[in-house]
């Protein structure tokens, strides 16, 4: 049975669509309606609908501009950096999305869309790609959330820009770009001795506009968590342990400028670093107390943009080290070697161009790439060195055909994508290039002025990365037969949307509902195997197929906030998905099962009631159980948790937040059986100042 939550906010969902035309409203005298956005000529796409709740950085889904006919969601973030927020902490209210956490707020956690695995999610940071060749796997507690406006993801189909996707989903970070110059600052403490400044500013500088934000962020981890001791069916050992060597500190800048170049073009200067230092406490109730990684990460980028284009070089770099130094009769991480160091860098040059003509409305794109990996892996023997490069050139071309009369769009496109590998190691060396062509069509209809249907069909692949395709003595071994992962994405669906003004200022309410169906297919998944005593080796096993159901919902009803008018607003969220995601290998103890890490049902709530200077928001989500392994014979149960946030502004210039996550201490263990936090409290006091001079 669900519990009483999951029935109440699966009812919440559905309520947008029962919302009348003059809720809200009461006395006051309406205005005319306000139909779902048609395609403008000059781009063919959706409007920006993003609702948020300014005080508490909400996670509300949008339509995004760009999707096209796909679908695909905005996350408000610009507002969410006065508070204690965390980008996968945003993520995971996402319908769709399932964020995979090895522990705590501040450690290691990836993402899958509609049930892919880590490495087949593309994540960027204005375009600019974070994935790398030796590892796929982007750390998104490496992503910082200052300066970031919102995040879009696109679930399935991907825009014609984002040419070299090269997996199933993508995840776009959007940084900030402020109007006026002003200075902002925010301090938030917190539970586990956890504390975090960031610092914003803007200033005109040569004919152009420079923004910079810098935040650190530091925290013990030390949480308290139930232990069964390492023996699950021994309830009478079971008690409660603290976290340890779990600290972790952080410290990110990056900067812009940007100069105006004329009308409709921009030229943009651009500079980021990040670094971090994590010690890494493994799997209780065995681990290491000495184990620890550092990671640094730089860069850098110019834009050229104008209306119909851009183009851009761009920069990454890239230095990890880890380290598993065991004291005499600990375990350690496990890991072949005792400390490990890689280092990348990554050069790229990008750009799009867009013309219309008649009814259509043409993209070309594309993405070349040139990355230089190196590796040192500390052994009992000595040290094993390995380097490798890999070539890359992904071209995209897509069309937008607008049947204007029947309201009709009609986008199909075609990927080409090519790979050059060439790896070295004290084992030898060898080479590999992998290809891949895949077409994919979009279909929207304006059924009515507030209800617009679409459905999507592609095919995608993943090329495997350094670690999977060539490894080392050290952790895995050389696997330089691997295919590269393909896929199909298949999704039906409609969107509707409606909104209700009112004469009087600030008055208006508004509903938005989303449903999609997905069935998504890959062949040639890469999972890592044992074949013998501490030897792993990367392999294809062959299928996989995950199908399932995704609804979001939106209503907002009452005042706009801080119009001086009497009244609140009330701004309901919810959006859940139902997946089926099962492996198709054919191995005798494997196929059929369910893809480990991967839940039937996940839910996500949030309600908040804004009057004035102040407001309150409560979320609830919910997680149905997960598999350990491919067999399904480990698992998680089910969890449920509330959080409540609390704001108040003094002022124009001043904000207090207070966040309480995990109400009801829920500590069920995420991926793999990590612990996580229970229940905890966090501060936070902002100001942010416009200098009009």
């Amino acid at each position: 049975m669900l519990p009483p939550g999951l029935l109440l906010l699966a009812a919440l969902a559905v309520m947008p669509a029962l919302v009348p035309a003059d809720a809200g409203a009461q006395a006051e005298v309406l205005e005319q309606e306000e139909p779902l956005a048609r395609p403008a000529r000059a781009s063919r796409l959706p409007a920006v609908v993003v609702y948020a709740a300014e005080q508490v950085g909400g996670a509300a889904d949008g339509t995004v501009a760009g999707s096209g006919t796909g679908f695909a969601t905005s996350i408000a973030a610009s507002s969410a950096w006065s508070g204690y927020h965390s980008v996968a902490e945003l993520l995971e209210q996402a319908v769709g999305v399932q964020v995979r956490r090895f522990g705590g707020r501040d450690d290691f956690a990836t993402l899958s869309v509609r049930g892919s695995t880590a490495a087949q999610v593309r994540v960027l940071i204005d375009g600019v790609p974070m994935t790398r060749a030796g590892d796929a796997v982007v750390d998104l507690s490496s992503l910082p959330l200052d300066g970031i406006e919102r995040i879009e993801v696109y679930r399935g189909s991907v825009p014609v820009g984002m040419s070299a996707a090269g997996a199933a989903s993508v995840v776009n970070l959007v940084t900030r770009r402020r109007v006026k110059p002003g200075l902002a600052t925010s301090l938030s403490v917190g539970s586990f001795d956890t504390w975090r400044v960031a610092l914003d500013a803007d200033r005109p500088l040569a004919d152009g506009q420079l923004d910079a934000s810098l935040s650190f962020r530091s925290t013990h981890g030390d949480f308290e968590f139930p232990s069964d001791n390492g023996t699950p069916l021994n309830p009478l050992d079971d008690g409660v342990e603290r976290r340890r060597n779990n600290d972790s500190r952080a410290l990110s800048l990056r900067t812009r400028w940007r100069q105006e170049l004329g009308q409709r073009r921009g030229l943009e200067v651009s500079a980021s670093a990040y670094h971090s230092e994590h010690g890494l406490p493994g799997l209780p109730p065995f681990g290491s107390l000495k184990a620890w990684r550092r990671s640094s990460r730089g860069t850098a980028g110019v834009t050229l943009d104008q209306d119909n284009g851009s183009l851009a070089l761009d920069l990454l770099l890239e230095d990890n080290t880890l380290a598993d130094p065991r004291a005499p009769g600990e375990p350690g991480l496990g890991l072949g070697y005792s400390k490990g160091d890689d280092r990348s860098w990554r050069v790229g040059l990008r750009g799009n161009h867009r013309f219309a003509f008649g009814a259509h409305l043409a993209e070309l794109s594309f993405e070349g790439a040139f990355e230089d990996f190196s590796e040192r892996r500390a052994i009992s023997s000595g040290t094993l060195r390995s380097t490798a490069q890999r070539s890359s050139l992904a071209l995209a071309v897509g069309d937008e055909l607008l049947i204007e009369n029947a309201g009709l769009l009609l986008a199909p496109q075609l990927r080409f994508e090519s790979l050059w590998n060439d790896f070295a190691s004290s084992a030898g060396g060898t080479s590999k290039r992998a290809r891949s062509l895949d077409p994919g069509l979009g279909l929207s209809w304006n059924a009515t002025p507030t209800l617009l249907l679409k459905g999507n069909i592609g095919s995608y692949f993943r090329a495997p990365d350094f670690s999977e395709l060539f490894g080392n003595t050290g952790f895995s071994l050389a696997s330089p037969g691997l295919e590269p992962e393909s896929g199909l994405n298949r999704d039906l669906g409609f969107s509707w949307q409606r909104a209700w003004h009112r004469a009087r200022p600030g008055g208006q309410s508004s509903a938005r509902l989303e449903y999609a169906w997905f069935n998504n297919d890959s062949d040639d998944r890469i999972v890592f195997i044992q074949t013998g005593t501490r030897q792993i080796r990367a392999i294809n096993i062959g299928s996989a197929r995950v199908r399932g159901h995704e609804l979001s919902a939106t209503a907002k009803l009452g005042r706009t906030p801080f119009t001086g008018q009497a009244g609140g607003s009330l701004l309901l969220e919810a959006n859940f998905t139902s997946q089926d995601a099962r492996n198709l290998s054919g191995q005798p103890s494997e196929s059929g099962r369910r893809l480990p890490g991967i839940p039937d049902r996940e839910l996500f709530g949030r309600a908040t009631w804004q009057r004035g200077p102040a407001s309150i928001a409560w979320h609830y989500q919910y997680r149905d159980t997960v598999y350990y392994d491919k067999a399904n014979v480990f698992s998680s149960g089910s969890s449920a948790r509330h959080g409540l946030e609390l704001a108040w502004r003094a002022s124009d210039d001043w904000k207090f937040t207070l966040q309480l996550d995990n109400l009801s201490d829920e500590q069920t263990p995420d991926v793999f059986g990590f612990p996580v936090p229970g229940r905890a409290l966090f501060l936070g006091l902002s100001t942010s100042r416009d200098n009009e001079n």
